[in-house]
């Protein structure tokens, strides 16, 4: 039964959609993703792609379709071919309308198909569930198991959960909160726990969840607003409508991800602020960097009324108490000492990458579900090395272009290799100690300490002017929030960034790899890094 539900790269949900639409979608992809579904839609299809020939693929490769009924999609003959091939290839349909579009208008030859309304998950769960559309993660609980991708890789852990509800920031977010009419920007790296603490404290209030990445004009913030609204509608409303009611809702505003709104309708949406805040709406904007705190703070309307908390850095203890909490109590493994202090080090106080290693170790020793007995695992340093190097290979392929390009000039470091002045400049920073910002004198110290030659020319003012040209050449990577920033006159790094520096590019200039054998535990010291193989 279970070979029914599984398949390599294939997506669970493919969904069917007029581009009108997208918003609603959009919103309905980001709730079915929070329960674990994979979904595809044609959004996902890159330059390059015979695009008819992909869409029959993904369908038959899905193990359901979802179709969006709208005044828009009953018109598309592309959504009705795309509804055909997945009943000619015995495909469960799910159908759903938007709110006011009748059952009677679904085009001829698809009203046999039960539908409901899009804001209703609970029913559109319980279809999935009817036709045995599981999440991939859940599978192992089909024989008895629970699955490591369950205990590692939940967006809001149970098992793995390190309370920092009363954190310096957990006691800061609450307090602001209690102020009606108040907005707190919370600033972290990305995946550092910045939405699960707001879980944990805004949990019983109902908040309204937006995604900054799907946020890509002022008419889709509202059309978010509006959907997610109760009794809102997809993007019919106008502004004033949709105003009226978030603002009798009464309910917390939180914009993850800010820093991937574009600069234009980030601007509008702050001007927008003081209209929540004198309704007393409470706002949360959530980022990697106080991305507009100058520019709130210099608004008077705004003036006493917001404030940024800052994610303090996770201590090591509590990165490590992750690992073991999954291996042990999750999974019934033993996992050897050394080898998760050396997790816990390259995971550079982020909990997200201490998650990612341990479910990697698990799925090399070929645990991906509980164990009935327990085992204990270990690894050799060579097979933990090979590890961190493959974590790097998505980071090169989305940035390397970025760093050296073809009429860049070079420069000759220390190693005898070359790269350009911003390879240099990443060299000099993967180092940087606190582990997430550098400022301008630190930095061109640590170049001229990597570069053969005069120095004379790397003084602060002119890296400045280089990490700023470097972050132009980054505005048009769609990954650039999980690279660096350049923010209050510091040049911010994000682990994920930070491990490529150090696995990769670094090695690949002639630099040693991060040494893993000279290792200590906080409380006390612990022996070199040695076990047996894997």
């Amino acid at each position: 039964m279970l070979d029914s539900y599984c398949g390599a790269d294939m997506a669970d949900i493919f969904v069917s959609y007029a581009k009108e639409d997208l918003a609603a979608v959009d919103l309905l992809r980001e709730d079915l993703e929070a329960k674990g579904f994979s979904v595809w839609s044609d959004t996902q299809l890159l330059p390059g792609h015979e695009w008819r020939t992909r869409l029959r693929e993904e369908i038959d490769q899905s193990r359901a379709l979802i179709v969006v009924w709208t005044s828009h999609s009953k018109n598309s003959t592309f959504v009705q071919e795309e509804v055909d091939r997945a009943r000619s290839v015995d495909k469960p349909v799910i159908a759903l309308r938007e709110r006011g579009f009748k059952v009677e208008e679904v085009p001829l030859g698809f009203g046999s198909i039960q539908t409901h309304i899009i804001s209703d998950r609970n029913a559109i769960l319980k279809a999935l569930d009817d036709f045995k559309i599981i999440p991939a993660a859940q599978i192992a609980q089909l024989s008895g198991g629970r699955s490591v991708y369950e205990i590692f890789a939940r967006a809001i852990p149970d098992t793995t959960l390190v309370d920092r509800s009363n954190s310096p920031e957990g006691q800061k977010i609450r307090s602001a909160l209690s102020k009606r009419g108040f907005c707190a920007r919370l600033c972290g790296p990305t995946k550092s726990g910045k939405s699960v603490l707001l879980h944990q404290i805004l949990g019983t209030r109902n908040p309204i969840y937006l995604s900054g990445g799907l946020i890509r004009n002022l008419q889709l913030f509202y059309g978010y607003l509006a959907v997610k609204v109760e009794g809102g509608q997809m993007l019919g409303d106008d502004e004033a409508a949709t105003m009226e009611r978030v603002l009798a809702s009464k309910r917390p505003i939180v914009i993850d991800d800010f820093h991937r709104v574009n600069f234009p309708t980030r601007r509008a949406i702050v001007k927008r602020i003081q209209a929540f805040l004198d309704a007393e709406v409470n706002v949360v904007l959530v980022s990697w960097t106080d991305i507009e705190g100058e520019k709130i703070d210099s608004d008077p309307g705004l003036d006493g009324r917001s404030e940024p908390v800052e994610m303090s850095y996770w201590k090591a203890a509590d990165i490590t108490r992750i690992g073991r909490a999954g291996f042990v109590n999750g999974l019934n493994v033993e996992v050897d000492p050394q080898l998760l202090l050396a997790l816990t080090h390259q995971s550079f106080q982020n909990p997200f990458l201490m998650q990612q290693y341990c479910c990697k170790v698990a799925e090399l020793h070929g645990i991906l579900e509980r164990r009935s007995s327990p085992i204990k695992v270990s690894m050799t340093e060579d097979a933990l090395r090979q590890m961190f190097k493959e974590s790097c290979i998505q980071t090169r392929k989305h940035f390397l272009s970025c760093i050296e390009r073809r009429g860049d000039q070079m420069v000759t470091l220390s190693t005898g290799a070359t790269t350009s002045i911003y390879g240099l400049i990443l060299l000099a920073v993967s180092n940087m100690e606190p582990i997430h910002k550098m400022g301008m004198d630190t930095l061109a110290r640590k170049m001229r300490e990597r570069v053969q030659g005069s120095t004379q020319a790397l003084t602060p003012i002119a890296v400045e002017s280089a990490v700023k040209a470097f972050m132009q050449r980054l505005e048009k990577n769609e990954h650039q929030h999980t690279a660096v920033d350049y923010y209050g006159g510091k040049l911010h790094i994000h682990p994920f960034f930070k491990r490529y520096l150090l696995w990769d590019f670094g090695p690949s200039k002639g630099y040693a790899h991060p040494d893993l054998t000279r290792y200590q535990d906080e409380p006390s010291d612990q022996p070199a890094f040695g076990v047996p193989s894997l």
